[in-house]
């Protein structure tokens, strides 16, 4: 028998210039505001073939369920022509040093999908007169990404944080094939092909949440309510944004806090003694202090924001079914963003040791030990099977696109035909310091500039073990002065919490499958980590008169947290 054709992810391969770069990835705010003609086009495009693509055959390889389920559930192969070796186990690397790495042909082919079916399918329907501008608008189209650590105006010209306009939008006006019309927006959520159940595909209830009913995503339903409210689909979305925002001991003053710090430190040259430190939140013995924080362990906050905790979390609260939310995609790109930065100040670094597995769905990785060439199954980079590694993704211009910072081509960098690196990195350290630097910020040009023990930097490190309630995420909350006693929807309900730490876990096993990387961590008792910096929180405290502590100095600073450090868990 004839072995059927892998599908191959290679990216978008037209509207490259090799001599202007590659297509960027906009940021998705910047990108749906952008009065462009060409953005604009792109916009309609990406909103009718996304709406196409969701309205795909679940039982089609490339329909939009098909390919968000490749996350988790319904834990079965996806484009393996064979059966896999362990069969019903899914493709997790969560508390994984593959995670960056297996999540950048994830987003690639989300993307490829998006833009064939523009070209494929939304294009052909318009007027034969429109169809060449709208064909290069889509080979120029890349998929944006969503900073959430990045300050926006509101309406009043307020900085703020918040989810992107686009994925608030109940309706959205565009001009489609037959003129302008109003179409449901397939950002707002995703619903499920002629309302059917998703548990008709496979997916099972987790915790006490029925996914399996659900016709449709959810994100942060108030608390405390039934979780069936769940089944038709339910936002918050005013909610997200409250998770997002400042906290209490800002007092007024948006200066960026725990979220826009945490970013800055991935990018700051004293963070990180290795790769692996980045990339992912497995504790290691002997782990260094700043080795705490990883890209993975912010990625994980943000699922927790979006997605709601208490009694009550949305899809993007559980890895088994976060894809399924249209807001997964452009968080992730925005996470692929992160690792291509921090390549680029970091060129050398990569795997510099094997790492135990903790299993697999594939046959290609069983038994097997995580390396730079382990294939990123189940995503293949030809029709034959080949799977795409960790070095076959790591040059991310190579697949088609890059990012606003990242573009080494520019004429700036290149006085008199020569690639000028050092003046290259200078520009982009400039731009991390304007969008995230907010501590810096705070005590520059301030009448804080006189505290004492200025130079000292605090931060709090959390270890926790990932299946410690059975594979039921929880948080681990953080506040200086006393916890807060009942469980409350939001985040900022005392002014004494300073930040959190997300478990991004769900239960390893299921009714109809289970996460093999999930299994062997719970067997082996695996812990990961997190960080919080604090040291704007402890600013706030200096600066309040009925607090005790007026400096930064080690020695009272210590003495305050070990009186006033305290923590909580919530699941």
């Amino acid at each position: 028998m004839a072995m059927v054709p892998t599908y191959p992810i290679t990216g978008i391969r037209v509207g490259l210039d090799h001599g202007d770069g590659v297509p960027l990835r906009q940021e998705i705010d910047a990108w749906f505001d952008s009065i462009e003609p060409t953005d604009k086009m792109q916009v309609q495009l990406f909103i009718l073939a996304l709406k196409h693509f969701q309205e795909m055959d679940p039982l089609d390889r490339l329909s939009y369920f098909q390919i968000a389920g490749i996350h988790g559930q319904p834990f079965v192969s996806w484009d393996e022509s064979t059966k896999p070796e362990i069969p019903n186990k899914g493709y997790c690397t969560h508390a994984n040093i593959l995670f960056p790495c297996w999540h950048r042909p994830y987003v690639l082919l989300y993307e490829q999908r998006i833009h064939e079916i523009m070209t494929q399918v939304i294009i052909p329907k318009y007027p034969r007169h429109n169809q060449e501008q709208l064909t290069h608008a889509a080979n120029t189209w890349r998929l944006p990404y969503w900073d959430w650590a990045v300050l926006k105006f509101d309406a009043r010209r307020r900085p703020t944080y918040n989810i992107p306009k686009i994925v608030r939008m109940k309706r959205i006006r565009l001009k489609g094939p037959e003129g302008f019309t109003c179409v449901d927006n397939p950002m707002y959520r995703f619903s499920m092909p002629g309302g059917q159940s998703m548990g008709a595909y496979g997916i099972t209830p987790i915790k006490e949440i029925p996914f399996d009913q659900c016709v449709a995503t959810s994100r942060c339903a108030s608390y405390p309510l039934d979780p069936s409210v769940c089944i038709p689909g339910v936002e918050d979305h005013d909610q997200i944004a409250d998770n997002l925002q400042k906290h209490p001991w800002d007092e007024g003053k948006v200066d960026g806090g725990v979220l826009s710090e945490s970013v800055y430190r991935l990018f700051t040259k004293e963070y990180f003694s290795n790769y692996k430190a980045f990339a992912t939140t497995q504790f290691e013995p002997k782990q260094q202090l700043l080795d705490y924080l990883s890209c993975e362990g912010i990625h994980n906050n943000i699922h927790d924001w979006i997605g709601g905790f208490g009694c009550f979390g949305g899809h993007m609260s559980f890895p088994p079914v976060a894809a399924f939310d249209p807001i997964f995609w452009i968080h992730h790109c925005n996470v692929d963003r992160q690792f291509a930065i921090w390549q680029t100040l970091n060129p050398t670094s990569w795997f510099t040791r094997e790492d135990k597995p903790y299993g697999c769905s594939s046959k290609a990785n069983a038994d097997s030990l995580d390396t730079q060439t382990t294939p990123l199954t189940p995503f293949h980079s030809d029709a034959q099977g080949s799977f795409y590694n960790s070095n076959s993704i790591r040059d991310w211009t190579k697949l088609g696109y890059s990012y606003p910072e990242l573009q080494p081509w520019l004429t700036e960098y290149n006085p008199s035909g020569v690639f000028d690196r050092h003046r290259y990195i200078k520009a982009i350290q400039r731009q991390i310091n304007y969008l995230y630097d907010s501590t810096r910020r705070l005590v520059l040009g301030s009448p804080w500039a006189k505290i004492g023990g200025l130079q000292n930097d605090y931060i709090i490190n959390v270890i926790y073990e990932r299946f410690a309630m059975k594979g039921l995420p929880f948080t681990v909350r953080l506040f200086i002065g006393p916890t807060q006693n009942s469980v409350a929807h939001s985040l900022n309900a005392t002014s004494t919490y300073v930040g959190s730490v997300y478990n991004f876990c769900a239960p390893s096993l299921t009714k109809k499958g289970s996460c093999a990387n999930c299994e062997r961590q719970e067997e082996l008792g695996a812990k990961s980590t997190g960080q919080v910096p604090i040291t704007n929180a402890l600013l706030r405290h200096v600066m309040l008169d009925r607090k005790p502590l007026d400096s930064l100095h080690r020695q009272q600073v210590e003495k305050y947290l070990t009186e006033n450090l305290n923590w909580s868990i919530t699941t």
